[in-house]
């Protein structure tokens, strides 16, 4: 029988239910190991752009700079994922915010890319990068859902207002 808690459990930890229950009752997905998660994709995508689509880069597409140039910038988000996982004060959603905004401006600069060398680019590099990007938006999607309950977790609690008799 899986282990359950209760929701004020979960805001307080910072897990959250998500995708019709796919990360049900999850504490690992918390405002803490969120950066080790996204640092993980993040080095995944360079281990891909970097290596495995240059290889290939005639069934993709798109120039060898540009894969290279692509590559580099999840390197960057890797070693702020990281730091942040070690040091941040996971209870600031702040620190969650800038790394979904790089995210979700990495997928715009991609989709760009895409848009610029499109008569180069073949079915298999729209599909990759189609697919890079809709993981991404999913990833930002997910990461504002645990911000969200960070910053509640973080909130004080409402007093009522006292009327005076």
């Amino acid at each position: 029988m899986p282990y359950k808690t209760s929701e004020a459990s979960r805001v307080k930890e910072g897990g959250v239910t998500v995708c019709g229950g796919l990360v049900k009752n999850s504490t690992f997905f918390n405002g803490r190991n969120i950066f080790l998660f996204d640092g993980a994709g993040a080095i995944l995508s360079v281990l891909l752009l970097g290596v495995i689509l240059p290889a290939v880069q005639p069934w993709i597409g798109m120039p060898l700079q540009i894969l290279y140039v692509l590559a580099a910038i999840p390197v960057v988000y890797a070693v702020y994922s990281f730091i942040c996982y070690r040091w941040a004060n996971h209870q600031n959603p702040i620190w969650l915010k800038v790394i979904m905004g790089g995210n979700a401006l990495y997928c715009v600069v991609t989709l760009s890319l895409v848009g610029a060398y499109w008569s180069e680019m073949t079915r298999w590099g729209v599909l990759y990068f189609a697919l890079e990007s809709l993981v991404l938006l999913a990833l930002v999607a997910f990461e504002g859902r645990i911000a969200s309950s960070v910053s509640a977790a973080s909130r004080p609690p409402a007093h009522p207002e006292r009327s005076v008799s």
